[in-house]
């Protein structure tokens, strides 16, 4: 569309809870819905760091290579993150995209855009077909080693958009995930297992307005604001997050602001029983104003407030109200040959009458090195996540709430709380088609009083531990687009663990990664 943009069931069985992925002796807590998490890695993606970048094909910003020095927006703002050519929220895709995918020779291509009379009207049907393969030497951290686990999820995605004209469509999606391997966890969560369920169902509506455009969308729909830092698609499972609610906007040039008032949707095993939070709820704005431009530089300003509420948090052991207001600014763009991306997050409010100050820093850079053959590029990454006592008078601790899961992997032992994590990637592209990188990344816990597994304790056992470095994660990953629908990616990691964790029981792990992807 050319005009278009382009009940919970909470279940703890251990005493101590979690946060955001925190692993609890193999288990861990998932508050984004509500249930112990996948024991597998379950990353926004494989760990790659170039899901960091502020590149046109993993986050907003600039296209690929040197971008073009616009004054306004860049036109991916909020649009979401990409597989290959194609947005992971379809409903994106600005009509040149559609036509280009209908006159593709992929099989399937044609039904992308099926003109309904002289109009305009037109009806564009989108498919995803995704395999994921996810091979560790062990399925938890403890004093004995666990069988190796293979886990192979897939998922089948179909949606349909009936576009009425440039200020009315409709769209529709099911979605339908399956996990089977080796060794893994059964029954498996009903974010990876389960389905046919409907993903997507909204009407939008917009018009002109005041020298641009505003326009509203109402009911289940998916989204990705700014870096994602608060509201993301969380891409990684099978089942997608999706918010029931209304989305308005206004854009005009180097402006736009979005207001959202909406409920997660919740997960649940079977078919067509997926419904809405009763517990949990998000509201707010999100502007963004593009700042004047520089021969070279092209600096973009954001600022949001999210009002968070969980009837039902698990974050202190018990179930408490959780209220969390979050005071955030954005800074991205291009200096430069650096594409940059700093997201600063202020979070108050309280829990069971404690006050909450909390605050993450997510900070990610691309330096292109050379315009050569190979076009390599330096990718720099700097995360805070702040942490604290939760048995004391004020909770420190950050809620990433419905943010991309950028640490969450190697089983969730890697939380999305309490951390700092540094590290970089040299990436190369050897041809159009093909992308190699490797790189390494650290991790300390921001607080010795709160730990990234459970509660006070470490990954192995009941033991207190004052260590703070937590390991060094050493990453390579090939990812080759074989057509423009048809995409393959594979990643090889290990976690090494410090000597004040070996010392505890703790051993490395090593993680093995694959995906196939169809999507058009």
């Amino acid at each position: 569309m050319s005009s278009f943009p382009k009940r919970k069931n909470r279940s703890i069985l251990r005493s101590r809870a979690s946060l955001a992925g925190l692993t609890l002796y193999g288990l861990s807590f998932d508050p984004a819905h509500g249930r112990e998490a996948a024991i597998t890695p379950v990353p926004d993606d494989p760990p790659r760091l170039q899901d960091a970048a502020p590149e046109a094909d993993t986050r907003d910003g600039a296209a690929r290579g040197q971008p073009r020095i616009t004054p306004n927006l860049p036109a991916n703002l909020h649009k979401g993150p990409r597989q290959g050519e194609h947005l992971r929220i379809w409903q994106n895709r600005p009509l040149k995209a559609i036509k280009q995918s209908a006159e593709s020779d992929f099989p399937l291509g044609p039904l992308s855009h099926i003109p309904l009379g002289d109009g305009g009207a037109y009806l564009s049907i989108h498919g995803e077909e995704r395999m994921r393969m996810i091979r560790q030497d062990r399925s938890s951290l403890g004093t004995s080693r666990q069988p190796r686990q293979l886990n192979i999820q897939f998922r089948h995605q179909w949606g349909a958009e009936l576009h009425i004209n440039d200020s009315v469509r409709f769209v529709g999606e099911l979605v339908y995930g399956q996990v089977t391997g080796k060794n893994y966890v059964t029954p498996a969560i009903d974010r990876q297992d389960n389905g046919p369920e409907i993903s997507q169902a909204f009407v939008e509506m917009q018009d002109k307005m005041a020298g641009g455009r505003v326009g509203a969308v109402l009911g289940r729909q998916k989204m990705q604001l700014g870096s994602g830092s608060v509201i993301s698609l969380q891409i990684a499972q099978n089942i997608q997050r999706s918010y029931d609610g209304v989305r308005a906007y206004y854009e005009r040039d180097k402006f736009r602001f979005d207001a959202i008032a909406v409920r997660p949707s919740t997960f649940t095993h079977g078919a067509f029983n997926d419904s809405t939070s009763d517990t949990e709820s998000i509201w707010g704005g999100y502007a963004a104003y593009a700042l004047p431009r520089g021969k070279r530089v092209a600096l973009n300003l954001d600022a949001f407030y999210f009002r968070y509420r969980d009837e039902d948090s698990p974050l202190l052991g018990q179930r408490s109200v959780e209220e969390r207001n979050n005071f955030g600014t954005r800074l991205w763009g291009i200096v430069g040959p650096a594409q940059l991306d700093f997201t600063l997050n202020r979070q108050t409010g309280q829990i069971a009458d404690k006050p909450i100050r909390a605050w993450s820093l997510i900070s990610a850079t691309r330096i292109n090195l050379s315009t050569g053959s190979l076009k390599p590029a330096l990718i720099l990454q700097a995360d805070v996540l702040s942490g604290g006592d939760r048995n004391g008078a004020v909770i420190h601790t950050y809620n990433h709430m419905y943010g991309r899961q950028r640490h969450n992997n190697f089983g969730n032992l890697l939380g999305l709380t309490n951390l700092y994590s540094f590290g970089g990637a040299l990436r190369v592209k050897p041809s159009k088609d093909l992308v190699l990188q490797a790189g390494v990344r650290n991790f300390w816990r921001y607080s010795i009083h709160d730990g990234h597994a459970i509660g006070y304790q470490t990954f192995v056992n009941n033991t207190k531990t004052r260590e703070r470095f937590i390991g060094t994660l050493p990453t390579v990953s090939v990812q080759y687009q074989l057509t423009r629908e048809i995409s393959m990616r594979a990643v090889a990691a290990r976690l090494l663990s410090s000597d004040g964790y070996k010392e505890l029981g703790q051993r490395d792990l090593t993680n093995l990664g694959f995906e196939f992807n169809v999507l058009f």
